[in-house]
């Protein structure tokens, strides 16, 4: 069934190469990976984090299943979600995604800050995989556009799950915030 929300399914193509990340992730992993689902997700994790895998592997299947429900289906044969090192795009990121694959850093597995931590940010970088090839804009500075709407495809799929993320807290205190001023 298609969503009201997004009644619509386009398709770009490209003749020429997008630019894009072009980082190697090498490393020993211990992998994981569940199977169960329509989408295959496989987790690479470092061994003093691959204790995460299992929760991993269930939100994303279950973004995944969210997402294909209500945007289009997945158009990749699988999902990968990457450990990478801390040191990788600078300190301001947590997560990066490719096609295929969404890239995590240490720090998202590790921390006790909740804003920060993997079952947070996974709803918005696996949202990527339906807007970062589909949304893309000229200018470096504006991906906004994609970051916005990845944003939104985050809270769409924790109000649907009623379960409201600290991002989302977050959000609905600085909102409230702007109101009052």
């Amino acid at each position: 069934p298609r969503s009201t929300l997004f009644p619509y399914t386009t398709l770009f193509r490209s003749r020429e190469p997008i630019p894009g990340i072009g980082w190697i992730c090498a490393g020993k992993f211990i992998t994981s990976s569940n199977r169960t689902g329509p989408v295959p997700v496989i987790t690479y994790l470092a061994g003093e984090d691959s204790s995460a895998a299992p929760e991993i592997l269930a939100a994303s299947e279950d973004i995944l299943q969210f997402y294909g429900g209500r945007l289009a289906p997945y158009r990749f044969p699988e999902l990968k979600i990457v450990e990478i090192d801390d040191r990788i795009a600078g300190g301001g990121v947590l997560a990066i995604a490719a096609p295929s694959m969404v890239l995590v850093k240490d720090l998202a597995l590790r921390t006790p800050d909740l804003f920060n931590q993997v079952r947070s940010i996974l709803p918005h970088e696996i949202a990527h995989q339906w807007w970062s090839m589909t949304v893309l804009v000229g200018e470096a500075d504006a991906a906004f556009l994609s970051e916005g709407i990845c944003e939104y495809c985050s809270r769409l799929y924790d109000s649907d799950r009623q379960k409201m993320s600290i991002r989302d807290s977050r959000s609905e205190e600085h909102t409230s915030e702007l109101q009052s001023q």
